[in-house]
């Protein structure tokens, strides 16, 4: 299996600068010191040293530690590791953890929650061009913004499942009224959850605004010209590795280093929450 490529130090820097300060949202996170000074405790979380496959039988015997923690929590990290194996631990349970998985083999570090980065809101993206000179990314009605590859700092890519909710509409028949008369019908609207698969595209750029998201069943690929071809999947491989190799110093997730392989692989992630974490990983260890 291909590394993740670790992000520079140039990108990690500017990122930071652009998105660090903001949470979910955008909401502002106030610092340590703020925190304290408000009279909260500081935060903290609990991140692999390296992307490696963790251990169900050895998360077990290290979570037990922290009463708070289960074997489902175990399980379910393991399916799920890309980096982050906690957040949001006081000081005691985040030393606590920490030296219980060093026993296990599994080495991690502990770091101030504020200064792991909350990924700022992404933009939706259907259509880019992956020119030598530029990339061009461009807005719902078509505008360009062109963007020097050099801006690029992480691109992140894989087999996503993604959250959707569908919205439909239903008709009733209240009343049949007599005979020769209207029915009465109502319209009744539902949202239906459901779960799929999709490719996903995320950009991490230096410059505002720092993220954009393409989904591979909605994306235009005609920049690829004659490489373009009737499956959706290949045009993405070939939109992923156009912006590897236009773009070397950025950063790639697994997923964006799986499809740069040959033959190219896709990596699956079990949920946006996954997908996203591996992101904030790489860009904590730039």
């Amino acid at each position: 299996m291909t590394p993740p490529r670790p992000l520079t130090q140039r990108g990690a820097e500017a990122v930071h600068s652009l998105s660090a300060t903001r949470g979910k949202g955008g909401q502002a996170i106030p610092g340590t010191s703020e925190r304290e000074a408000e009279g909260k405790t500081p935060d903290y979380a609990l991140l692999q040293r390296a992307l490696e496959p963790l251990s169900v039988d050895a998360l077990e015997r290290a979570f037990r530690v922290l009463p708070s923690l289960v074997d489902a929590d175990a399980a379910f990290l393991a399916r799920n590791a890309c980096g982050i194996v906690a957040e949001r631990l006081s000081w005691p349970d985040a030393s606590a953890l920490h030296h219980a998985l060093g026993r296990e083999g599994i080495q991690t570090e502990v770091i101030p929650q504020e200064r792991l980065l909350n990924l700022p809101p992404a933009k939706k993206l259907k259509r880019a061009d992956c020119l030598p000179q530029a990339l061009l990314l461009y807005d719902p009605v078509g505008r360009p913004t062109e963007i020097g590859w050099s801006h690029v700092v992480v691109v992140a890519a894989g087999q996503v499942n993604l959250t959707e909710f569908t919205r439909f509409t239903k008709q009733r028949v209240l009343h049949r009224g007599a005979y020769g008369e209207e029915p009465t019908v109502v319209s009744e609207h539902h949202t239906k959850e459901e779960r799929n698969s999709r490719l996903v595209l995320d950009l991490v750029l230096d410059v505002a605004p720092p993220r954009y998201r393409a989904q591979g069943d909605k994306f235009f690929y005609n920049y690829l010209g004659p490489r373009l071809q009737s499956d959706r999947t290949a045009n993405f491989c070939s939109l992923v590795r156009d912006l590897i190799r236009y773009a070397p110093e950025a950063a790639q997730n697994r997923g964006a280093a799986g499809i740069s392989e040959e033959p190219p692989r896709l990596l699956r992630y079990l949920g946006e929450h996954s997908f996203e974490s591996e992101t904030r990983w790489l860009l904590w260890h730039g």
